[in-house]
């Protein structure tokens, strides 16, 4: 399985916990580093969210996302084609660099993950969209769904 999280999501382990929302999102996102980790899925890293992680101010959350984004073993560029859909998806009311993670993540990706509340809302209305989206607590429900369909298979 391909995974595309977002700046937002990439971000979520090392933002200052300050309500039990935070906390517990912090902890789904570690446990799909692990997964990554253990083999069993691939990180998607992109242009576009290098260019997110070169704009934040505090070195040390920038360094500990960029080790984070070290873990990937697919890197999205920014291409004509990506710029063009990106376009398309912010007629959706999506923001421009949401909508270049999204298109990003549609190139080479099976899950596009974000804490972002507004847009999982804006991208369930986008009828074309080529990438499951979720959060984290719902990519964990559709990952444990589907390792239950392969073991159902495999009897």
């Amino acid at each position: 399985m391909k995974i595309y999280l977002d700046s937002c999501a990439l971000s979520r382990p090392y933002d200052d916990y300050l309500n039990d929302e935070i906390i517990r999102e912090a902890k789904l996102i570690e446990a799909i580093f692990e997964l990554i980790d253990s083999g069993k899925a691939i990180l998607i890293d992109s242009r576009v969210l290098e260019i997110e992680t070169q704009a934040i101010q505090n070195k040390e959350k920038r360094a500990r996302i960029n080790t984070a984004r070290g873990r990937a073993k697919c890197y999205v560029e920014l291409t004509p084609k990506i710029k063009e859909r990106a376009l398309e998806l912010t007629s959706y009311g999506i923001k421009l660099m949401d909508a270049i993670q999204l298109a990003s993540a549609e190139k080479e990706a099976d899950v596009f993950i974000t804490t972002d509340k507004r847009l999982l809302k804006k991208a369930e209305k986008i009828p074309t969209l080529r990438v499951k989206v979720f959060n984290p607590a719902e990519f964990w429900r559709y990952y444990d769904n589907q390792r239950g369909k392969r073991n159902q298979k495999s009897r």
